[in-house]
């Protein structure tokens, strides 16, 4: 029941939050805090993107209280793993210690995160 009411959580803070219509949405807990999410949005052709979510410990516990998120963009040529390959643990003390929700979406190799659905040859 735990995990059904997280991936209830992290799927309508999604919703909410991006303002993206995701059409099928995979969710995988990876440790305590950090959860990856696999979608395919119409907002982006149906096309499938993934992103990175850390929680603060506390998340699933308080479902009603209001989280404030802060997105972090990858550098050119990175991805979204990129911040917690190189500081997971600093980013979960940060997001426990400012009860935040932190966001890593991917912006593609080279989009500059302008991750449009209309095709190149049109």
């Amino acid at each position: 029941m735990r995990k059904l009411n997280q991936t209830w959580l992290l799927l309508l803070f999604f919703l909410v939050s991006s303002l993206v219509s995701a059409q099928d949405l995979h969710t995988q807990q990876l440790s305590k805090n950090v959860y990856h999410l696999d979608f395919a949005s119409s907002y982006l052709g149906g096309r499938s993107e993934s992103m990175l979510l850390i929680v603060p410990d506390n998340y699933a516990q308080n479902p009603k209280l209001h989280y404030p998120s802060v997105y972090l963009l990858h550098g050119y040529s990175g991805n979204y793993r990129d911040w917690v390959k190189n500081y997971e643990s600093q980013l979960v003390r940060t997001a426990n210690n400012d009860q935040m929700i932190l966001v890593m979406p991917d912006g593609l190799y080279g989009s500059w995160f302008l991750n449009s659905p209309i095709s190149e040859s049109s």
